[in-house]
């Protein structure tokens, strides 16, 4: 069964090579350490990075990625966004980012459950070429 997606920005990204990035809410120093490192490493390989960028450490390697010019598609757990800030209408006008979710309009709070989808689809976009770092 396919899912829909609505999408905002650079579709041409879902034709590039992609890796997904999951991280916990509440990792191991370790875990954010390797997290972080591994950020760096993608933007070098030129890699585009799929995630939520919801967690705190996942929100430090979206900034890591964007500060470096990565590319970048972040999945949500809810309804595309009506409000954006203006550095990521910037990541978006310069084709790096593309926003992604399977929800409508009506979806307008994450859940757990939600969360745990857009964490399926993130492998799924991926084929399962997800790094996660453990605590």
């Amino acid at each position: 069964m396919k899912t829909r997606l609505h999408s905002l920005g650079n579709e041409e990204l879902l034709k590039n090579p992609r890796i997904g990035f999951l991280c916990s809410r509440s990792p191991g120093p370790e875990a954010v350490l390797s997290a972080y490192a591994w950020a760096r490493e993608q933007c070098d390989a030129e890699a585009t990075v799929v995630s939520g960028f919801h967690s705190p450490v996942e929100r430090d390697v979206f900034e890591i990625l964007s500060r470096r010019r990565a590319k970048m598609i972040q999945v949500y757990a809810r309804r595309l966004p009506r409000r954006l800030e203006p550095w990521i209408i910037q990541l978006l006008e310069r084709d790096r980012l593309l926003i992604l979710t399977p929800h409508d309009d009506n979806v307008v709070r994450e859940n757990r459950s939600l969360c745990l989808q857009r964490n399926e689809l993130v492998r799924r976009l991926c084929e399962n070429n997800v790094f996660e770092p453990s605590s």
